[in-house]
């Protein structure tokens, strides 16, 4: 066994075969193959020793023990220029010229020390029972592969030794960045952040053992796709950056959040989310992205959602209430974030489609037992508040659970339900509305309605809607055996339809006579029913029924037209086959309908031009009995098929109130457009801070064609508005552009 002296001599002379190589290796001269070899020859001269018989004081030990003098002698010497220089930024360029060179260095002197790898360290490392590196046994130092030494040395001297230099300097720079200073040098930091994963090579398993490793086991990845060797390597990150950074990210957002909190909730989301795609940004193009991403974006969301949480719930229902896709969508993005704020905000949009639900249903008059009036208000609700389920909730499954469950609430208990004291109303509406009206696509269909709603709701629930569709069924059976048996004494087809007074709210609150070919019909049809249910008594309901009446206007016209119409109007348009011009009096007479009545089926003919008054009259309820109500022979429609029954429902009532109702809608309306252009001029220009006037309103006009058509009138008119609250101006150099006032 060699002495101390002689080890000593050895490393001496170790020093002696490499410096010199090493020094114009650091250096990056240029090196000769002859100098090369030679210098291959004497590392392997140096480490020809038997280690396993003593590697303490082995030849290889020495050779091991002079490269890491080196190292630390020409480490030391770059971390003293690194600490010297003058500002973060000079530190940061320092070390990034220095790291660059190093790793060059690193991987050419991991190369021409293969020999000392080969047969000095990994003998060592298998005899200890390790892979990569060799514990410290007693007072031992670790052993490691010449690559990995050069990174563990890089580190002790530049992180250990020298705590927050470095890190300092690129968390200055880091901050330089967040505070939106020009050209601030975050490649430095990308520097520092690569140098750092680089040197988590120390804790890396050798490629032989990983193998092995694979084939016994598949190792498993976390949510950020990282498996646990990634993790142990990436310790070194972590452990000199990443802590301080996100103590430092945490502090800067906790700063600027209390900031910002005075501001309006919607400059305050749009604030935050900008933040958040900035860190985004940062993360993916500077850090280790698939480690640090969700730990910043965390620290962000802590400081600006998690703290400020109160404030996000006392402004949801605001929120809601603008119905404002860009607004809610940006609410939904960042309470999305933190569970607290997103389970309030499914409760409150929720609890809002309630109310929106009963709202609308509230517009019905109490009295009203018109299924179509009640479904026509359910579907337009639905339509309305599923579309912003779609578009602002981007469909989340648990906003659609959300919205399903608002609407059940109001569907099922409601001013119509409470009134009957009967939660199965609306499937019974529904019944009628989708049977009576015939918008049932078949029986099949109609069959699985009923039994869905059944295993969701209970047996009660459809009990009436089940009875419902067994009159429509039994109706349609009866209705083809009269058909059968008197088709061809039938002038038209029909379809009766016999409910039940029993599970059919229906009375007779009018009558009215019928046309001659009308009547035939319903006589031969009473007739019928009375052979095959003897005993029962048929009521006729004429003023719920409708039909379709083929119409040619004159003998010059070659269109023919179909006209759908309720049975009111077509006793009324029936007149017409026997003369072109009626006198309001005759019409009364001969149709026996109630005035009130009368009045919505003239309207709503002199409404499309079907009918026309004489000139310079205007149809009101106060016209003389010998007004004369004449035929339009050139009436024109686009449409072949014109359904008429909708307009006598849109005239019934006080025409003076529907007039002011609509007016008042379309000024809602226009106010909701309006502020949805505000609302994207502001974006528009947020993100382009100054844009020509034509540019301006090409693009509002695209953002917002998903939703309507705007008149280029409005565009401006909203421009002047924003400009007036002082978010826009004219820019000084040039009239025809705006600038953005931030």
């Amino acid at each position: 066994m060699m002495g101390d002296k002689t080890f000593e001599k050895n490393v001496k002379k170790a020093m002696n075969v490499i410096s010199g190589m090493l020094t114009k290796a650091t250096k990056l001269e240029k090196i000769t193959i002859p100098e090369y070899m030679t210098f291959l020859t004497d590392i392997q001269g140096a480490c020809s020793s038997n280690v396993m018989n003593d590697h303490k004081t082995s030849e290889g030990t020495a050779m091991y023990e002079a490269l890491t003098k080196f190292l630390r002698r020409f480490i030391s010497g770059e971390a003293a220029k690194i600490s010297a220089a003058g500002t973060p930024e000079d530190r940061l360029s320092e070390y990034a010229s220095s790291w660059t060179v190093f790793k060059t260095f690193a991987k050419f002197t991991d190369g021409v020390c293969r020999y000392l790898n080969t047969h000095w360290v990994k003998p060592i490392l298998e005899n200890n029972g390790a892979t990569a590196i060799a514990e410290p046994v007693e007072d031992e130092k670790p052993i490691f592969y010449v690559y990995a030494l050069c990174m563990v040395i890089w580190k002790k001297v530049m992180f250990v030794e020298m705590p927050d230099v470095i890190t300092r300097a690129a968390l200055v720079v880091m901050k330089a960045d967040r505070d939106g200073v020009q050209d601030a040098q975050m490649d430095l930091v990308k520097t520092v952040v690569e140098s750092l994963v680089e040197m988590g090579i120390e804790f890396k398993k050798h490629e032989d053992d990983m193998h092995m490793i694979t084939e016994e086991k598949e190792e498993e990845v976390d949510e950020n796709k990282l498996t646990e060797a990634d993790h142990q390597m990436l310790q070194t990150y972590v452990r000199y950056f990443e802590n301080a950074m996100l103590k430092d990210t945490t502090d800067y957002y906790t700063a600027e959040s209390a900031r910002a909190k005075n501001k309006d909730i919607i400059p305050y989301m749009e604030q935050t989310q900008k933040r958040l795609d900035e860190e985004a940004n940062r993360s993916w193009h500077y850090l280790h992205d698939k480690l640090s991403h969700v730990h910043v974006q965390n620290a962000v969301e802590g400081a600006f959602i998690t703290a400020r949480l109160d404030m996000f719930k006392a402004h949801i229902r605001n929120l809601l209430e603008s119905e404002q896709y860009y607004v809610i969508g940006l609410m939904y993005s960042l309470c999305s974030r933190v569970e607290e704020a997103l389970k309030q905000l499914m409760a409150d949009f929720t609890a809002f489609i309630n109310e929106k639900g009963r709202a609308a249903i509230d517009k019905i008059p109490p009295t009203s037992n018109d299924p179509n009036l009640y479904m026509e208000h359910v579907l337009s609700t639905h339509s309305t508040y599923l579309d912003m389920t779609e578009k602002a909730f981007k469909n989340d499954p648990g906003f659609r659970k959300a919205f399903d469950e608002g609407c059940a609430l109001w569907i099922n208990k409601n001013n119509i339900t409470e009134k009957g004291n009967s939660l199965n109303k609306s499937a019974e509406f529904l019944a009628r509305y989708r049977l009576l009206a015939d918008t049932s696509v078949n029986e099949d269909a109609e069959t699985g309605m009923i039994t869905r709603l059944k295993e969701a709701c209970g047996h009660e629930y459809t009990r009436v809607a089940m009875r419902m569709f067994g009159d429509i069924r039994t109706s349609k059976d009866l209705s083809r055996q009269f058909k059968e048996k008197n088709g061809d004494s039938l002038q038209m087809d029909a379809n009766m339809q016999v409910l039940s007074t029993v599970v059919w709210p229906y009375s007779v609150t009018y009558s009215f006579d019928l046309p001659r070919e009308i009547q035939i019909v319903t006589d031969s049809f009473q007739c019928h029913y009375s052979t095959v249910h003897q005993g029962r008594k048929l009521t006729w309901a004429h003023h719920l029924g409708r039909a379709e009446l083929a119409a040619k206007l004159s003998p010059e016209s070659k269109r023919k037209y179909t006209f759908t119409v309720s049975a009111q109007q077509a006793v009324v348009l029936l007149k017409y086959n026997h003369a072109d011009s009626l006198a309001l009096s005759h019409i009364r007479d001969e149709t026996a309908l109630p005035d009130k009545v009368l009045q919505t089926v003239l309207a709503s003919f002199i409404k499309v031009d079907l009918l026309k008054l004489p000139k310079g009259v205007t149809f009101d309820s106060s016209l003389p009995d010998t007004t004369e109500f004449s035929l339009n022979t050139k009436y024109n429609s686009k449409r072949f098929k014109v359904d008429l029954m909708k307009l006598q429902t849109a005239v019934k009532g006080d025409d003076g109130e529907a007039m002011k109702e609509q007016e008042k809608m379309a000024k809602s309306v226009e106010e909701d457009r309006k502020m949805l252009l505000q609302a994207a001029i502001v974006r528009t220009m947020k993100m382009r801070k100054k844009l020509k006037h034509n540019l301006l309103v090409t693009e509002v006009v695209q953002q917002v064609a998903d939703r309507f058509a705007p008149k280029i009138a409005m565009v401006k008119q909203c421009i002047d508005i924003l400009m007036e609250k002082e978010y826009l101006k004219r820019a000084e150099d040039d009239r025809e552009s705006f600038e953005y006032i931030s």
